[in-house]
């Protein structure tokens, strides 16, 4: 997947790659971007429990160069993203879930 941000008024492409799939419970693709010099490693895990279902973001992105100042407003950055992400998702799963039950 090719895949234009924004991120502190920048234009930043991307490329992701999926390299990690094994349904139903990991999932994971890889980030390339011109920025930095090695991939981030987006993941996501998937466990049953009791009242529900946990899922789980990581990501391990190193930064370097020029970046290496910026890593905190990143990491920040990085965690809304993940949460807004995770809201989105809830709220697709809970609405399909609330009308097959209808």
């Amino acid at each position: 997947m090719e895949h234009v941000g924004k991120w502190l008024g920048m234009r930043i492409p991307t490329r992701a790659v999926v390299t990690v799939y094994d349904p139903p419970v990991n999932y994971g693709y890889d980030i390339t971007t011109k920025l930095f010099s090695k991939p981030s490693l987006m993941r996501y895990a998937v466990e049953p429990l009791a009242d529900g279902t946990q899922l789980t973001l990581s990501n391990e992105a190193p930064v370097d160069g020029w970046m290496k100042p910026l890593e905190p407003l990143l990491r920040r950055s990085v965690e809304g993203m993940f949460d807004r992400d995770v809201a989105r998702r809830k709220a697709i799963i809970e609405a399909e879930a609330v009308s097959t039950v209808e």
